[in-house]
């Protein structure tokens, strides 16, 4: 549906104005690596390494407390990601989600400069429904608050619900 080509071409724009520029994908395409990069190099092993111990520690403790249950991949990956950006200090982070949608990890974001939804497809019907309303309905859940949503999108009637939800 495009997501992935969509925040290669922001990160690149942002890249060519002079920022640092972390970006996050989903999925990889052919290493873990590609996850997050910054200014489209992926990071060394060793950080990889060093984000990973990090993250296992969290997790060590949180299952120690017993409070939040399992992390899911998702988020684990996510929190590298984020820990990864804050310690190379970027300039912005162009952060494509997993799935898409209302309960996708990276709706831990608040606070966005642009939320963009790439074209609605029959794409993960078993998670997130089995109409392109039902998917759109849970896809527009990335949208927050005062934030201006982007879409290439033509049906109107999933043009209508973003209006509606947005």
């Amino acid at each position: 549906s495009g997501k992935t080509s969509t925040a290669y071409f922001i990160a690149n724009i942002f890249q060519a104005q002079g920022y640092h520029t972390g970006l996050f994908i989903s999925p990889h395409i052919c290493t873990f690596a590609e996850y997050f990069t910054i200014d489209l190099q992926l990071p060394p092993v060793k950080e990889i390494i060093d984000l990973v111990e990090q993250a296992k520690s969290l997790i060590d403790q949180e299952y120690e407390q017993k409070e939040m249950g399992m992390i899911s991949y998702s988020e684990f990956v996510l929190a590298m990601a984020f820990t990864y950006f804050a310690r190379k200090k970027v300039d912005y982070v162009v952060l494509e989600a997993f799935l898409g949608g209302r309960y996708d990890a990276t709706n831990v974001i608040e606070q966005a400069e642009v939320n963009i939804i790439t074209n609605i497809g029959l794409d993960h019907t078993q998670i997130l429904g089995e109409t392109l309303q039902e998917i759109a309905s849970d896809k527009v859940g990335i949208v927050r608050p005062g934030c201006p949503v982007i879409t290439a999108e033509t049906n109107p009637e999933i043009l209508e619900l973003f209006r509606t939800e947005a």
